[in-house]
């Protein structure tokens, strides 16, 4: 179940199989099996299969950029690197790839968001675009986290998960309207944060995946296999908190206007390839509109982070 939608998933290869499923295991629902997918995912190992990718050749390079074509009609988009190539047909809602490795793996961030690209695309289309944001929950009630690269929002999450909250992403959440509700749906169930900051959560740090390629600069940890249970599906969304690193300070929060939130959020979700555009700056305006927003400064005490959280949920925020 994938941003509320039942997606089924065919692989061919073992090897690739793992790859493609960590990141997305914990959204494994066996009920959906009876209903009618939403999207058909068709993957295989050019290795393990000897059938070459339609999209032309696989270098197996893991240091090939990333190259995105649209067809004429804007009907399918194909995204190709080194070790991927897959294509997304929008009016069959089909997913066909290809993979081909010349690492024991791909590179962490491919392992830990796989196919991300693609997603996003499927997920625009549903009306479910991509936000550059974390988000937690307790019972079903969650708090998004705003900000750009280093702001903050791995070290939060890991924070509140530690303290008992439900993780639903770090960096990418499918953000949805539905009535007056938006709701947050996880794509990823992985983090990829600082060797540094992972040292402030050992029990995440024990299973992180160190580093082996010049490109990766951060180990990467699969978080339902350090927290079982805690991992969250969809939560409506009840407050957006906007993070800062404050230093050696104390965690502190103060409200925010809607517009500030806007300009805090929306660029580094712009950035993104085939970013959320016009429907995406809508949504966020409008969860803007409709939820409190405030402006959380990290301290330096990690400890403090879920009480400043659970305070947002409550609606007792505190200058504190």
């Amino acid at each position: 179940m994938i941003a509320g939608r039942a997606v089924r998933l065919e692989t061919v290869g073992r090897r690739l199989h793992g790859f493609v499923t960590a990141a997305i295991r914990h959204l494994e629902d066996a009920a959906s099996a009876d209903r009618a997918h939403e999207l058909l995912i068709r993957l295989w190992d050019a290795g393990e299969t000897g059938v070459a990718s339609p999209c032309g050749p696989l270098s197996g390079d893991p240091d090939e950029e990333e190259a995105l074509e649209l067809s004429a009609d804007g009907r399918v988009v194909t995204d190709r690197r080194g070790q991927w190539a897959a294509s997304l047909n929008r009016g069959t809602r089909v997913l066909t790839g290809c993979a081909a490795f010349k690492a024991p793996r791909p590179l962490l961030h491919d392992y830990g968001k796989p196919l991300q690209t693609l997603i996003a695309v499927w997920c625009h289309d549903l009306g479910a675009p991509l936000v550059h944001a974390g988000l937690v929950a307790r019972e079903g009630r969650g708090v998004l986290f705003g900000g750009s690269g280093g702001s903050g929002k791995s070290t939060a999450a890991l924070a509140c998960l530690e303290a008992g909250f439900e993780f639903l992403g770090d960096d990418r959440i499918a953000l949805e309207r539905t009535g007056e509700r938006f709701v947050g749906h996880s794509l990823f169930n992985s983090v990829l944060i600082d060797a540094g900051h992972f040292r402030r959560f050992p029990r995440a740090a024990r299973h992180a995946i160190a580093t082996a390629h010049p490109r990766e600069r951060k180990p990467l940890a699969f978080l339902d296999q350090v927290y079982p249970g805690r991992m969250g599906a969809s939560a409506t969304v009840h407050a957006v908190a906007l993070l800062r690193m404050g230093g050696t300070g104390r965690t502190r929060v103060r409200p925010a206007r809607a517009a500030e939130a806007l300009l805090h959020i929306a660029p580094s979700s712009l950035i993104l390839p085939l970013g959320p555009g016009a429907r995406g700056m809508t949504r966020m305006a409008e969860l803007l509109r409709a939820v409190p927003g405030y402006w959380l400064e990290l301290g330096s005490d990690v400890g403090a982070i879920p009480d400043a959280v659970a305070a947002l949920l409550d609606g007792r925020p505190s200058s504190e």
